[in-house]
């Protein structure tokens, strides 16, 4: 290549001959890869999985959109100033081969139609990085889709009735999300502490006894979101342990302790 018009024309049949491949690739790609990420993440593995799609699916789409716009652009400034600066060195060491005058047309010894060119790819590279980020930052500012919870099971202890809710009105094998709410037999709210819950499922031939604790954290006085893995699919006991605040102080000066409670849920997990 001799001249910038033949670095660009490279450049240009270059990119239009990878527009194929690459094309081809992302879209079959991503042919396998939308049951991953449409799949429900209480099925089994997907929660899993779904992790492992989402970035490469980010990666293919960043990757297309760099190779045939961003990298074509950075590589033509790149060699273009590589190929200037190689004419500049040859003209200095040869005394005898004289710069022709600056034209009217030309804007610090480079043609205005070159400059014009130069500074064009320089701002739609620019402007492509920034479209980039704007993008990544409106996908981590959008809200995130909870789905909405059901009834699984009902547990009356004493004067409490507890209610569990999960998503789809079940638990599923892998994450689960699930609600704890208590009320008294009014319906009222009843304000819990130190609430506990772990997962329990008895031994089963080879398979030893499992006891899985649960990540909790309170939403209100009388309700808790919690988080559990469950391992494997199959009937599970719900161990609910919580504590009722004490009344308040009677007149002689003494109040009634913190009732200790516990509770046995049985629900399956698909």
């Amino acid at each position: 290549m001799r001249h910038v018009d033949d670095l660009k024309e490279a450049i240009h049949y270059g990119a239009v001959q990878r527009l194929r491949p690459k094309l081809m690739t992302v879209l079959t790609t991503f042919v396998g890869l939308l049951p991953i990420m449409w799949a429900s993440t209480y099925e089994t593995g997907a929660d899993v999985m779904k992790r492992m799609a989402a970035p490469m699916v980010g990666g293919l789409t960043t990757s297309f959109v760099l190779g045939l716009t961003i990298y074509p652009a950075v590589f033509f400034v790149w060699k273009r100033y590589e190929m200037e600066g190689l004419a500049t060195s040859l003209r200095d060491l040869v005394p005898f081969i004289n710069r022709p005058p600056r034209s009217a047309g030309e804007i610090d010894g480079i043609p205005a139609r070159q400059s014009r060119g130069r500074l064009l790819w320089i701002f739609l590279a620019l402007l492509l990085v920034l479209l980039l980020l704007w993008g990544l930052w409106s996908w981590r500012q959008s809200p995130i889709v909870v789905e909405p919870l059901q009834p699984v099971a009902q547990q009356q202890v004493g004067d409490i009735q507890i209610e569990v809710s999960a998503p789809e009105g079940r638990f599923g094998s892998g994450r689960s999300r699930f609600h704890l709410t208590f009320r008294n037999l009014g319906g009222d709210p009843v304000e819990v502490e130190n609430v506990e819950v772990q997962f329990y499922m008895p031994a089963m031939a080879t398979m030893p006894a499992m006891l899985i604790g649960a990540d909790l954290a309170p939403i209100s006085p009388n309700a808790i979101e919690g988080n559990v893995d469950l391992s494997i699919s199959g009937e599970w006991q719900m161990r609910i342990t919580f504590d009722t605040p004490g009344e308040s102080a009677t007149p002689a000066g003494s109040a009634t302790p913190a009732r200790s409670r516990n509770a046995r849920i049985s629900i399956h997990s698909q």
